[in-house]
Parts: C-alpha cells; structure tokens; sequence
C-alpha cells in the first residue's frame, strides 16, 4: 500500500514566538521614527512661528520710527536742550509703551501676566495685553492725564504674538540711544530696540525658565513647544525736532 507522505507542515510554537517578536521589534522601531519624525517637525513650527513674529514686529517698528521725530530716552541731551517731558518711550516694572509715529508699542511681560500684575489694560475688557500695536499718531498712550497713562482702546489694536495655535510672550523689551548716536547736521537719531519672545504652552508655569527652555528631564519640560529668541534691531529717526 502506497501512502503519501504530508509535507505541508504548520508552524512549531518557537517559530511563531520568533515571528512575533520580530513584528513587535518592527512596530516599536516604526513608531519611535513617526513620534521622533513628528517631534522635530514641531519644534520646527515652533522656532518658525517665533522668527515670523520676530520679524514682523522689527518691520512695524522700524518704519513708525522711521517717520517720526527723534525721541528722547529718560534725561539725554539733544543739542543744547533737554526734552525729557517729551519722552516716547515709557518702562514700568512688568511692561512698557513705546509711542512712535502713527501706533503705539504696548506689552506686558510675562512674569506680570503669569502673577495677574498687569500693568498695561484695555479699557472696560479683561482680555489680556501681551505685546500690541495700536493706532495713535499723536502719542497719547505715552503721556499722564491726571497722574496716570491711560488704559488702552481695543479699537485698531493687533495682538502682534499671536502666530497659529503658538502663544507667545515678551520676556524683555528695550530701546537705546546714546548722544553718539545723534546727528546735529541732519537731526537725525539712532536707536537701538533689544527684545526677547517666547513661546508658552501652560498658562500656569510656562515652560521657559531664565530665558531658556527647561530641560527635557525637568517635569514642567515642553521641547517640541518650547522656543525662544532675542532680537536686536536698529532704526532712525526722521529729520525734525518733536515739538515741544
């Protein structure tokens, strides 16, 4: 009697266990690659959007400064007289005005929000004031009615650190000029605007300590989130004296 031999065998248990752990080893390695893939395309959006503003409130800047009369920062000199009263450019402890050509520059730093010390608002709203530029050819922002500078309208007002779905905050803001940088013989003046932004992602804490990103090991950490950047610019002032 002839018997036909089977050779269609199954699978032993050790060949499906290798099988497995092959396919396990395959899905982990192709997840990490989509989630390290996915992190370094966020960080990217994140360090973008902070250039994109970056840039966008240097050209607002320069070109109200440039077609404004030189300023005057605290007590300097210009010629022979001294125009502190007309100063343009007001520091408070947590934020500032800068009032130039046709808008003022209002900000809030981040340590004022975070501690609800706000010391720029808008009138009759809550909303919160990071870092605005608001139509205001005469300056009024920067000069005191009755002691104090006045609340700010929301009408015309553009919220300049606000870039898709990434909140962002000024971490510090300054603007120079020494008597070096004025000339006489043109009456011209340069300054030179210093400011950091960054981006936050909790309300609460922020994930920026000291100017840095917190480091991936630290709890409160937001690496695909997290960017910061300084950014120095300079701008001339036009050819005529503010009036007095």
């Amino acid at each position: 009697m002839n018997h036909r031999i089977n050779k269609n065998k199954g699978f032993t248990l050790l060949e499906l266990m290798f099988a497995m752990t092959f396919l396990s080893i395959l899905l982990i390695t192709i997840a990490m690659f989509v989630t390290q893939i996915s992190s370094i395309y966020q960080r990217g959006i994140t360090i973008r959007s902070i250039n994109l503003v970056g840039r966008s409130m240097t050209t607002a800047m320069q070109k109200d400064i440039d077609n404004t009369s030189p300023f005057l920062l605290t007590d300097q000199s210009q010629g022979s007289q001294t125009r502190a009263k007309n100063r343009n450019y007001i520091l408070f402890d947590g934020g500032g005005r800068l009032c130039v050509g046709n808008h003022s520059y209002i900000w809030n730093t981040v340590d004022a929000i975070q501690s609800n010390a706000m010391v720029n608002k808008y009138s009759g709203s809550n909303k919160t004031i990071r870092f605005v530029q608001v139509p205001d050819n005469s300056g009024t922002y920067c000069k005191q009615n009755s002691g104090k500078y006045p609340d700010i309208s929301q009408d015309g007002s553009i919220e300049m650190l606000d870039e898709g779905d990434r909140e962002m905050n000024i971490y510090n803001f300054s603007v120079s000029s020494n008597d070096a940088d004025y000339d006489a013989v043109t009456n011209q003046r340069v300054y030179t605007i210093q400011f950091t932004i960054g981006s936050i992602t909790n309300k609460e804490y922020g994930v920026i300590s000291n100017n840095e990103c917190r480091a991936p090991s630290d709890a409160q950490s937001d690496v695909d989130y997290c960017s910061i950047n300084s950014f120095t610019i300079t701008a001339r002032a036009g050819n005529k004296l503010s009036s007095e």
